[in-house]
């Protein structure tokens, strides 16, 4: 149940950046993109064995792919 709850607290914590993002303009979207990259690269490259981190992870890259998607391009 813990874990549930952080992940729900996680996905909220990336809505409100996707909003934040979203609010930027295209250069400076880009100046961000870069750093948000690669802390999802160091963090896909780190052990995620649990079930925690799986889900932690596909919904940080699910949430910034949309917002690179439907924002950026």
């Amino acid at each position: 149940m813990a874990e549930k709850k952080a992940v729900a607290e996680v996905l909220a914590d990336i809505e409100r950046l996707s909003e934040r993002l979203g609010d930027l303009k295209p250069d400076d979207r880009k100046k961000v993109a870069k750093p948000l990259k690669k802390l999802l690269l160091s963090y896909a490259a780190g052990d995620k064995d649990d079930e925690f981190d799986d889900l932690l992870f596909d919904a940080a890259v699910d949430k910034v792919f949309g917002f690179i998607t439907d924002e950026i391009f």
